[in-house]
């Protein structure tokens, strides 16, 4: 016990994320997988609004529920074919009954949408469909035969919400027949007939949006793997051109990858478009229907099936390794018997999917901003991805989509970490963990800038990390009492800290001290993580209090000289080699006005026996993962 002030994993980098490898249509046959995060090479930039997802009418209470889940963006609809009583085109051109002012239509549709906003969700709109009196099919999924009427329908619907919306999306899968048809209409190609509804649906917008604080894309296509003529057409008009800011598909391939279409696309934008690294947002996407996973007999996979879990996970992890712009799951209502594979919420309870977005939204910070993504590789786990979020803090996501738990040697490197000990917070999104705390702190070794853990992701399960400021104990000793009461008993080497509850000369007491001058940051979590080294026997427990003095020191302190313990901050059952877990966040908070350090004594409160010792580890330990640690999170 030598040192004075460790940090030994200090600073957190900035960015940071990865993705590693293909989406496995089967399980892994090994449980072993490896991990190599290189932090020093990035290749794209996370975006929070990967975490969408397509909703209707919500009330605010689950609205609310599904934004506290990690949702940060939804994807909702015009209702522009349900805003009108029975009118016909010259009623509206005639200004029948005041048609044309917006007082007058029917807002409740759109009202019950947007209820989503209001929680904090940011809003994508999404303009389809028209009133089958506008259109030459006399289908609402017809082109609009007045232009100048669709445009007034579109501008005021959009002036309506304009404060609301941060992008707007033109029509619903055009491609797909019962979704847009030209029939009756003058063009010769859907795809003509669709640029024409870009531009027209453009002017709208731009005339209530002129400084273009909204974003306009499109073409939403139901088959998203392959380039559209679509953005073709577009590309070629120099009406639309330099209009169209993203692009837009919607993909339901099982567990294929995504990223691979949102490549191929991006390379066809600048291709035709002289485009580089042109956005696209996937604006629907799941698995294929009907579909059924290996748990829960067959439950299909879309719903509350608990591979839902790891699916969710692979499809993230995946749309995240490219940078994808944005994509919303379909979808985040609640259950319908029409379509009950697309459902999140059945019966009072959300999909187990939930836990995943809480995971990576909510726990790592994900969805909080912009995160950039880092090379990586990977094998026999079935995906992963690393990053540092928004608030500046390195994470990880491990995906296991197997039958059979995996124990993963993860690797980070070109960390910036000073050498010792170092600690990670552990999530797990699981079929017994549902993400909304720290599963457990895990302590890592770093040499030269690499860190190195093993972490147990169990099966059909995503596990969280994120890597803490950590500090190792400045100061450690035992204390013993009666003949021993005015001795040091552990100087500055002593590798191990004793606490025993037995007779007098033999009872020992434990005192440890943090110094954590320099962190610089906030703190929203601090804990202090203490491994034995050996139990005398089992069943033994230990009170952990609070010390108002740190005065003391290793090197000087005696039984008589001890300082008091105050607040009993927990009590803990010990087991060799299993740390213990101190929840320390009020008191380090304190402390951060006032010296920035913090004292504990441990004390054992089982019945005195020659037996009932217990060994901490101690700053001079020679195993890294067994020495005292101060673990804060910003």
């Amino acid at each position: 016990m030598k040192r004075k002030v460790k940090q030994t994993t200090g600073v957190l980098l900035a960015a940071a994320v990865l993705f590693l490898g293909a989406i496995p249509v089967s399980s892994v046959s090994a449980a072993a997988g490896t991990v190599s995060i290189d932090y020093a090479t990035a290749v794209a930039t996370g975006h929070p609004e990967v975490f969408g997802g397509n909703g209707g009418g919500a009330t605010p209470q689950y609205a609310q529920q599904v934004t506290d889940i990690g949702f940060r963006t939804v994807r909702t609809e015009t209702a522009l074919h349900k805003m009108f009583t029975t009118i016909t085109l010259d009623d509206y051109k005639n200004n029948v009954n005041s048609i044309q002012d917006p007082s007058t239509w029917n807002w409740s549709i759109m009202d019950a949408n947007f209820a989503w906003q209001s929680t904090g969700q940011k809003m994508m709109l999404l303009v389809t469909k028209a009133p089958t009196w506008l259109t030459y099919s006399g289908t609402e999924v017809g082109v609009p035969k007045d232009w100048d009427v669709y445009e007034d329908l579109v501008k005021k619907v959009i002036q309506h919400y304009k404060d609301r919306i941060s992008w707007v999306e033109v029509w619903n899968e055009p491609d797909n027949e019962s979704a847009f048809t030209r029939m009756g209409s003058p063009y010769t190609t859907k795809a003509d007939a669709y640029n024409d509804i870009f531009y027209h649906v453009t002017n709208a917008l731009r005339s209530v949006d002129p400084q273009k604080t909204i974003k306009i894309g499109g073409p939403a296509l139901a088959s998203g793997t392959t380039w559209p003529d679509y953005l073709s057409y577009i590309f070629s008009d120099p009406r639309n051109r330099d209009n169209l800011e993203f692009a837009s598909m919607h993909v339901y391939n099982g567990t294929d990858k995504i990223s691979t279409a949102v490549n191929s696309w991006r390379a066809k934008a600048l291709q035709y478009g002289g485009k580089s690294n042109f956005p696209v947002y996937v604006t629907e996407w799941n698995y294929n229907a009907g579909q059924t996973g290996t748990y829960g007999g067959g439950t299909p996979i879309n719903t509350m099936g608990d591979e839902t879990i790891s699916y969710v996970g692979q499809k993230l992890t995946d749309m995240f390794s490219v940078g994808t712009e944005g994509a919303y799951l379909f979808k985040v209502s609640g259950y319908s018997a029409t379509y009950p594979f697309w459902y999140f919420y059945k019966d009072g309870a959300f999909s187990p999917k939930a836990k995943t977005y809480r995971l990576m939204s909510k726990d790592l910070g994900l969805g909080n901003g912009d995160s950039s993504v880092k090379s990586t590789s990977f094998s026999t786990i079935t995906s992963a991805l690393g990053a540092v979020n928004s608030n500046g803090e390195q994470i990880g996501v491990l995906v296991n989509s197997d039958t059979v738990a995996n124990t993963a040697s993860v690797t980070l490197t070109n960390t910036g970490l000073p050498n010792g000990t170092a600690a990670l917070a552990i999530y797990e999104a699981s079929t017994a963990n549902d993400a909304t705390a720290v599963r457990n702190i895990q302590l890592a070794s770093v040499s030269g800038g690499t860190l190195t853990a093993t972490i147990g992701v169990p099966a059909g399960a995503v596990i969280g990390f994120k890597v803490l400021s950590a500090f190792t104990a400045t100061d450690d000793a035992a204390v013993r009492d009666g003949s021993y009461a005015a001795t040091n008993q552990s100087g500055t080497t002593a590798t191990t800290v004793t606490v025993k509850n037995d007779g007098t000369s033999y009872l020992r007491e434990g005192y440890f001290k943090f110094n954590f001058s320099s962190y610089a940051n906030s703190v929203s979590a601090a804990a202090i993580v203490l491994t034995p080294t050996l139990t005398g026997q089992s069943g033994i427990t230990h009170n952990v209090l609070l010390v108002a003095d740190n005065s003391w020191s290793e090197g000087t302190i005696t039984w008589n000289t001890r300082p008091a313990g105050s607040t009993v901050l927990g009590s803990y059952t010990i087991t060799g080699g299993s740390p213990i877990t101190i929840d320390v966040t009020s008191q380090v908070q304190s402390a951060l006005s006032s010296g920035k350090q913090i004292s504990i004594k441990v004390v054992s409160t089982t019945p005195f026996s020659s037996s009932g010792q217990v060994e901490y580890g101690s700053g001079e330990n020679v195993d890294l993962l067994m020495r005292p640690v101060l673990t804060i999170t910003k």
